[in-house]
């Protein structure tokens, strides 16, 4: 068996929503001493006191005709106390009164008049002091049902909280779970400290980590990053079963480590720190809204750059000296000519193929091999192939192409050489 104190939430009313169906009051419950001692099997009891603290957490009056505190009587391991009988019931309502019945095995509050108005910022306490503990160790469910309404409203409703109260062996100790700080810078170190005693097992746990500090008062974790909850957790071996008790204390990191599972800034988002690492898996822009970056974006050396889907650059790309460029499809602007404005430079052991027309505005180059064609410009009809630059004149004499012509007073200007 396991007995970890807890608060069972109560249920909302039926029909109501909002302030309405908030709780009535929120209670708390310390004892003395804590944890509770199971009373010995001969000899004096063992007593406890049982302070339980109501709140009002609403901005709203409500009325309240009765607070009944149901105490599980007898001499099982589910049982508080053997009877009521050692019970002296108190409650901090100015005007109302307590009502045993042993029977019911119930502790009834109620007002001198029919009922009384707790306001938004008031509330209650209950005291039950000195209860015997009867002698079995276990978990004990204390239940307070709170008959109320809202104020001016006829609309009564009940309803229910309950604590669970552990009974501990006599020599049991848990107690003073304190941090030597309670605040640290991010890095830090803290020491923990405690009150231990009868315990079969003593666990720290806090984010995965969990620690045997059975037989310790001390502890001391180091490179604590983030604000950060520990538990303190002892069980005890009673019979077949075991009972369990845990602490908790918080240490509060100054600028801690931010780990979050969604993230919505609706500012900017600053590092600012030189040398701040931003590790994101997925970057978006707001929901149907590009993502914008307002700033020089540089991908250092060993990381690469792979966009699945279009890239349209609004200024200049340039590539360094040492750099590749692998390009597939090489366009310009849809319907706009593609326009290269820069010496271009194709190595050796590249091909250029051109699948359409080659229009040049300068000279163009004929290499060996090239076939040519001369033309007349006097006579476009005539004309003379050739895969060299030389021809012959009327007499059958070879000549330097540039000065091949027809007749005698053809002149070298009119001659046009084409590659073919």
């Amino acid at each position: 068996m396991a007995t970890i104190p807890q608060i069972t939430a109560t249920e909302e009313p039926d029909g109501l929503s909002g302030e309405k169906a908030a709780p009535p009051l929120y209670f708390e419950l310390s004892t003395n001493p804590d944890p509770v001692r199971v009373s010995p099997s001969s000899g004096d009891p063992e007593r406890a006191d049982f302070v339980l603290v109501g709140s009002r957490r609403s901005t709203l009056a409500i009325d309240c005709r009765k607070v009944i505190v149901n105490v599980p009587t007898g001499n099982n391991s589910p049982d508080l106390t053997p009877d009521l009988n050692s019970v002296t019931a108190q409650i901090s309502l100015a005007g109302w009164t307590a009502t045993t019945n042993t029977t019911a095995k119930t502790i009834t509050f109620t007002p001198t008049s029919g009922h009384a108005t707790i306001g938004p910022d008031q509330g209650i306490t209950i005291q039950l002091m000195g209860m015997r503990i009867n002698t079995v160790v276990g978990s004990s469910p204390l239940r307070i049902d709170v008959e109320w309404a809202e104020s001016g409203d006829d609309y009564w409703t009940t309803d229910s909280t309950v604590i669970d109260v552990g009974k501990f062996p006599p020599d049991f100790v848990l107690r003073n779970f304190t941090p030597e700080q309670l605040v640290i810078d991010n890095g830090g170190s803290v020491k923990l400290n405690w009150e231990a005693g009868g315990v079969s097992s003593l666990k720290l746990l806090y984010d995965v980590a969990e620690v045997n500090v059975l037989g310790k008062s001390t502890y001391a974790v180091n490179n604590v990053r983030s604000t950060t909850v520990f538990y303190l957790r002892a069980t005890v071996q009673v019979g077949t079963g075991t009972v369990e008790r845990i602490l908790s204390t918080t240490v509060t990191v100054r600028v801690p480590d931010l780990e979050v599972r969604n993230l919505k800034v609706t500012g900017d988002l600053t590092a600012v720190t030189s040398g701040t690492t931003v590790r994101i898996r997925d970057l978006r822009g707001p929901y149907g809204v590009p993502l914008r970056v307002n700033s020089h974006l540089e991908v250092l050396t060993g990381n690469n750059v792979s966009i699945a889907d279009n890239l349209t650059v609004g200024g200049d790309v340039n590539a360094t000296a040492t750099g590749k460029v692998r390009i597939r499809d090489l366009r310009g602007p849809y319907g706009v000519p593609l326009r290269v404005n820069s010496h271009l430079e194709v190595l050796t052991g590249n091909n250029v193929s051109i699948a359409g027309n080659l229009t040049v505005g300068g000279k163009s180059v004929l290499r060996d091999q090239d076939s040519v064609r001369i033309r007349n410009n006097n006579y476009p009809e005539n004309h003379l192939n050739a895969t060299t630059a030389f021809g012959t004149d009327n007499s059958g004499n070879f000549i330097a192409a540039a000065y091949w012509r027809k007749n005698s007073y053809d002149s070298a200007s009119t001659m046009t050489l084409e590659k073919r």
